[in-house]
């Protein structure tokens, strides 16, 4: 109970300290957020790869009417859960490369909302006991934050997204002749991954 008055209490004093005028760190800035991914299709990506995390860095430009740009760099590793495979494999998927964003970003007060979309140029590497497959892919991910300054030049945000990956996990990745009981034929949809995380600005 204690520690929950004093969560609250903490909170009270920060929301208290908001101001009524609109923080206006600099039109540049210094993105880096830790986030992970949950996958959800298609079957046999949603079924066999477990997301552990995804990393990224970046530079965003924004204009006078709150539209902002910007590109960096991202890496995203999901593990394989062998138990889901026939031949119990390890190892694991490397997704990294360069995205470019476009989107929104306004405050009110110290309260921040962020949404945009990243389109991004992955080099894919599924790694495993069975097989070394590389490929690459166009990925497009719809991103929403909300965000709380806390000096006249940084803050922090929650961020969600959904990114389809560009590509179908097919069982030849892992040469494997059917993957989660589902042959290639089966396995059409896209994968995709809703992914939950933090971030952190700096405006200059």
């Amino acid at each position: 109970m204690k520690k929950l008055l004093l969560v609250l209490t903490v909170f009270m004093i920060s929301v208290s300290g908001l101001k009524a005028q609109e923080f206006d760190g600099g039109p540049h800035s210094f993105q880096a957020g830790i986030s992970f991914p949950n996958a959800l299709s298609n079957f046999a990506f949603r079924e066999i790869m477990q997301g552990l995390i995804c990393l990224d860095a970046g530079y965003q430009y924004s204009l006078k009417n709150n539209v902002y740009f910007g590109g960096g760099l991202r890496y995203q590793f999901f593990t394989i859960n062998e138990f889901k495979t026939p031949n119990n494999l390890d190892g694991g998927l490397h997704i990294g490369g360069a995205y470019f964003k476009l989107g929104y970003e306004k405050y009110y007060g110290r309260l921040g909302v962020d949404y945009g979309l990243k389109t991004a140029y992955n080099v894919n590497r599924l790694a495993s006991t069975a097989s070394n497959y590389t490929f690459d892919a166009i990925a497009f991910e719809p991103t929403f934050g909300l965000s709380l300054t806390t000096t006249p030049t940084s803050s922090y945000r929650l961020v969600l997204s959904y990114v389809n990956y560009g590509f179908a996990f097919k069982p030849h990745m892992l040469n494997q002749e059917e993957l989660a009981g589902r042959k290639a034929e089966d396995l059409r949809r896209g994968s995709s991954a809703f992914t939950i995380g933090f971030g952190y600005s700096l405006y200059f």
